[in-house]
């Protein structure tokens, strides 16, 4: 969600984030070569499966916590795609605690360990368990707003981007 503000005098206030937080997301394609997205309920936007990184973590392990925690597929990191950190995407409100928090996201590609997803999951219309396999022509009209660029890099082959 993009909490930016109109000001009068033009231009955008962005209100202060309280803290900064290293965040993962995963961009995977199923054998299909469907995009695996997840959303957190079932009335809310899809998404990057991705979460924060955790003490003691690294990188590409807090992306395949995330990722199976996020859609109950196993996957392996191959490509950093691009690091996000621009807050008028990036600012969001921690759903916990209603705290303003700056995300910096770390955005990796990966590949399915089994290439076939569960037959519950990748037969299921709608989506069973907030995961779903879309063509990349036909991805769905709600995207979380720190999805949109990412997937947009990623299906046009940039890589390697820094916002």
């Amino acid at each position: 969600m993009n909490f930016a503000l109109a000001n009068p005098l033009g231009g955008l206030t962005l209100p202060a984030a309280a803290r900064v937080a290293v965040t993962v997301s995963v961009i995977a394609l199923d054998d299909q070569q469907r995009l695996v997205l997840h959303r957190r309920g079932p009335a809310g936007p899809w998404g990057l499966p991705g979460g924060r990184l955790e003490a003691g973590e690294n990188i590409a392990q807090a992306a395949l916590r995330s990722f199976r925690a996020a859609t109950r597929l196993t996957a392996r990191v191959t490509y950093l795609l691009g690091i996000y950190s621009d807050p008028l995407d990036h600012v969001v409100q921690d759903p916990e605690d209603a705290e303003m928090i700056h995300e910096v996201n770390i955005v990796l590609e990966a590949h399915l360990v089994s290439p076939t997803p569960p037959k519950a999951l990748a037969n299921a219309i709608p989506p069973t368990r907030n995961v779903g396999f879309f063509a990349p022509a036909r991805l769905p009209s709600e995207l979380s707003g720190s999805s949109v660029g990412p997937l947009q890099n990623y299906l046009r082959g940039h890589i390697g981007i820094i916002r």
